[in-house]
């Protein structure tokens, strides 16, 4: 297991960490508040356009931050076959986490919920861990749909 923790002065050793998981590996799932961290969203998408198999769950609230950070970017993205964009409505932004499946790593973000601030990365090779959340994440994607919602893009539209 690999703990990822802001540090005196550099606070950036779990966006980093995260960007290692993003950049190395060819597949990756996830859900939730991972990706809305500025330093990862560049390469996060560059690795998309470069071939990265993804399939992401969203909050719209969280996609209608990624439109707003680059939408020419973003749009794009989302239509590339390789590139899956999920929403649900009742995902656990309560708990301000986030959690990626990556081809052997599982990662789980951690938030304080009155900051919003990222507190740690956690990942882990552990099968029992890959099971967990590949249950986890099954659970939602069952009950996601896909962004091709008439409404979601028009909620999209809006923020243009």
């Amino acid at each position: 297991m690999v703990v990822s923790q802001p540090g005196p002065g550099y606070p950036y050793k779990p966006v980093e960490r995260l960007t290692e998981l993003i950049t190395t590996t060819e597949t990756m799932r996830g859900f939730g508040m991972a990706l809305l961290k500025s330093g990862n969203l560049e390469p996060f998408f560059d690795h998309v356009r470069g071939g990265l198999k993804c399939e992401y769950i969203y909050p719209p609230v969280v996609f209608e931050e990624l439109v707003a950070w680059d939408e020419e970017t973003v749009l794009e993205t989302t239509t590339h076959t390789n590139y899956t964009v999920l929403l649900h409505d009742e995902l656990p932004l309560d708990d301000r986490c986030g959690i990626c499946l990556f081809d052997d790593r599982v990662s789980i973000c951690c938030y304080d919920t009155e900051t919003g601030t990222l507190q740690s990365l956690i990942d882990t090779g552990s099968d029992g861990m890959q099971e967990w959340a590949e249950s986890y994440y099954e659970q939602f994607r069952d009950e996601a749909r896909p962004l091709d919602d008439a409404t979601d893009r028009a909620s999209i539209e809006s923020i243009r």
